[in-house]
């Protein structure tokens, strides 16, 4: 269990960094130390009571430190605290960096009003896509009709599926065809990170994706999860494909065509 939700938050870190703090706020009777609790949290804290009953469990149940290494235990810990602390402030930069830089892009203002799918995905999806016109140059051979044709929509999307490497390649020699397909995983893997993170974000905030994924989830009896969001990824592929072409909203009585 945790005292406080994330255990690098501020609230947490005021504790990591005094341990004695700790023992302090415990040994107080309940008014007095959820006062000071509250003190230490700038009254952030929804339910402090609740987080000072876990805090008496966590004075209760940890491990007694000798007073001979308490001093360098706490100089080693604040060390690392402030190298977190350092990496979570070069991360909001680069956020500000991407969000600067984002403005500049129609497309990434189009793929950000997909429920779910937040700033650097939406980035990170375009920028690995580039400019979609380039998918649709050109002709492809059409087997049904034995005739060239200008590529569509659908061809552009499955090109993307393959440079993403979010496709099941044929196996087969001779005679024999394998039944079963693995992911060709190759092509631009981090396509491939951000379709599949941003799938995950889609399954929570869009009903027809959370239904897509369900289905593929009970299709088989191992590895669901992963099996069922690669498998949502690659439908998404359409949809990104499709707001990016037309370059309108996301709208969603059309968000699984």
């Amino acid at each position: 269990f945790r005292p406080f939700s994330d255990l690098f938050g501020a609230s947490s870190s005021r504790f990591l960094k005094q341990m004695g703090l700790l023992d302090e706020i415990t040994g107080l009777d309940s008014l007095e130390a959820l006062q000071e609790l509250q003190k230490n949290s700038k009254a952030k804290l929804p339910d402090p009571l609740q987080n000072l009953r876990i805090l008496h469990k966590v004075t209760a149940e940890r491990f007694v430190i000798d007073d001979a290494f308490a001093e360098a235990l706490q100089e080693v810990l604040n060390l690392v605290l402030a190298h977190i602390e350092f990496i979570a402030e070069q991360v909001k930069q680069i956020n500000g960096i991407i969000k600067t830089e984002a403005k500049k892009h129609a497309e990434v203002a189009v793929m950000r009003t997909v429920p779910g799918i937040g700033l650097v995905f939406s980035s990170g999806i375009c920028s690995e896509i580039g400019n979609l016109d380039r998918y649709l140059q050109g002709e492809k051979w059409d087997r049904k009709r034995e005739c060239y044709r200008h590529k569509n929509l659908r061809d552009a999307e499955n090109s993307i599926a393959k440079i993403s490497g979010m496709w099941w390649p044929r196996v087969a020699s001779g005679d024999f065809e394998a039944e079963d397909r693995n992911l060709s995983k190759s092509g631009n893997r981090y396509l491939r990170y951000y379709l599949i993170e941003a799938a995950d974000r889609l399954r929570q905030y869009v009903p027809a994706y959370a239904k897509y994924y369900q289905k593929k989830y009970a299709e088989v009896n191992r590895h669901r999860h992963k099996r069922a969001l690669v498998l949502t990824a690659r439908k998404s592929i359409g949809l990104y494909v499709g707001l990016l072409h037309r370059k309108e909203a996301f709208r969603f009585e059309e968000s699984l065509n």
